[in-house]
């Protein structure tokens, strides 16, 4: 059966923002709007190249920072909160302390179902 005429389109898309984010995560300056720019695309357009992929273009960008930021704080802890998201492409400490937190508060969610349903055993 032949694909829809925009599906291999967003495939081309996706591998090439993929690229980009995977390469450039780490940039402060990268953002899904630049991301797109660079692609001679819309940001709405990107944004369901990633859906037909399972995926979020700003989930794979803040994954990757959240990634290089962890390594960061595990390699050289030392080093400041502030240098540490900068040099992860967060805008600063304050947006990774954020991120930091609302990932861990997801990684938690499905645990604390668990912890809940232990309590009513």
């Amino acid at each position: 059966m032949p694909r829809p005429p925009g599906e291999a389109d967003y495939d081309r898309l996706y591998s090439h923002a993929r690229t980009i984010l995977d390469a450039e995560a780490s940039r402060r300056d990268l953002t899904i709007d630049t991301v797109a720019a660079r692609l001679g695309t819309g940001r709405r357009r990107l944004e369901r190249a990633f859906r037909a992929h399972g995926e979020s273009p700003a989930d794979v960008l803040r994954t990757h920072r959240l990634t290089l930021a962890r390594a960061l704080l595990a390699a050289e802890g030392d080093h400041g909160l502030a240098e540490i998201a900068e040099r992860s492409g967060f805008a600063s400490a304050r947006a990774l302390k954020d991120a930091l937190s609302k990932h861990r508060a997801t990684e938690s969610h499905g645990s604390g179902g668990v912890r809940s349903q232990r309590r009513r055993e």
